[in-house]
């Protein structure tokens, strides 16, 4: 009797512990739990993403890489094409506002 009594509450305490389990998690115990860590990347990360660069690139080389960019995208190359000097103006504004954005790192 006393075996199927420990057996009735061991199997009573693990129904329990799987509804613990099951139930979802609220928004207060997210950030403090470790396995929920966001990764956040930084401007320089952000900005050779947009760039399609290496993220190890040094900043000197990814500077001289985005000035080659701007050389290769400047719209004046594109006179004969309107609608592709449109493209590589947007285009050009865009590797601009990048290449701001590391002279200021």
């Amino acid at each position: 009797m006393d075996r199927e009594r420990y057996l009735a509450k061991k199997a009573k305490i693990r129904a329990q512990n799987f509804k613990k389990r099951a139930e979802p998690i609220e928004e207060e115990e997210v950030p403090n739990n470790p396995v929920f860590f966001v990764y956040k990347p930084n401007k320089q990360q952000i900005v050779y993403k947009k760039l399609g660069f290496d993220a190890n690139m040094p900043l000197g080389d990814a500077i001289r890489a985005v000035r080659m960019l701007k050389i290769r995208w400047h719209p004046d190359k594109y006179v004969l094409d309107p609608v592709f000097q449109l493209y590589a103006t947007k285009k050009f504004q865009e590797i601009q506002n990048c290449l701001d954005e590391l002279l200021v790192l």
